[in-house]
């Protein structure tokens, strides 16, 4: 099974589904220090650093999608939390568009409760 990791992070998920067998063929993350872990345990993965700026094209074909998309803006322990309007948090609405656009098989997703 092939999979794309949206929110990658330094690649918790992605580590868990590799282990499982399956394989990690692209992943999005913006932060330049997790960049540098996954691109060093997944040299051969691309990275596109913005969802924002994420079109389908460009996303390699992948069973099973992944994302744990930013909680901040949902936290409790947030006291000034926006919900899902937040900015940070909000980002989940783009990455719905593209699962509307793609329909991937599979949808693993993460957050605080």
């Amino acid at each position: 099974m092939r999979v794309a990791s949206f929110f990658a992070g330094i690649g918790g998920f992605d580590l868990g589904f590799e282990r499982a067998g399956m394989k990690v063929v692209f992943q999005c993350e913006i932060d330049p220090f997790c960049q540098q872990i996954l691109k060093r345990h997944w040299p051969q993965v691309p990275i596109h650093e913005d969802i924002t700026t994420l079109v389908p094209p460009t996303i390699p074909t992948a069973d099973l999608w992944c994302a744990g998309w930013p909680c901040q803006d949902l936290s409790n322990a947030n006291t000034e939390r926006k919900g899902l309007t937040g900015q940070r948090s909000g980002l989940f609405y783009k990455f719905v568009e593209l699962v509307a656009e793609v329909h991937p098989a599979w949808l693993v997703l993460e957050n605080v409760p």
